[in-house]
């Protein structure tokens, strides 16, 4: 455990205290869940960095894909996909545009 997770754990000195640690919502989250009682709350900024998730299916089956597709964009569309990440206490961050590095990102993958 780090330091600044001990002083926090510790009781950090009064509500005027802050701080904020750098850590992945993966890490947050187990930490959450094995401190229930944690006063540690989520920042609101994230990384702009990320990786999409999908799924893949063959196409010899298209009426499956349609229904996986249709179910998964209703979940989403309702906030189930949400509400589903809060109850398993998880963090939620609803999808968005890959930021696309261009020219920079191909040559980091050509190294």
């Amino acid at each position: 455990m780090s330091a600044t997770a001990r002083w926090l754990q510790a009781g950090a000195p009064g509500p005027a205290y802050q701080a904020r640690l750098s850590s992945d919502l993966r890490r947050f989250d187990a930490y959450r869940a094995a401190h229930p009682d944690t006063k540690l709350t989520a920042s609101g900024y994230y990384y702009p960095i990320g990786a999409n998730r999908g799924y893949v299916g063959l196409d010899s089956d298209p009426a499956l894909l349609a229904a996986v597709n249709k179910a998964l964009s209703e979940l989403q569309a309702n906030g189930t996909t949400a509400e589903l990440a809060r109850s398993a206490g998880l963090t939620y961050l609803p999808p968005h545009e890959p930021i696309v590095l261009g020219d920079v990102l191909q040559q980091i993958l050509q190294k």
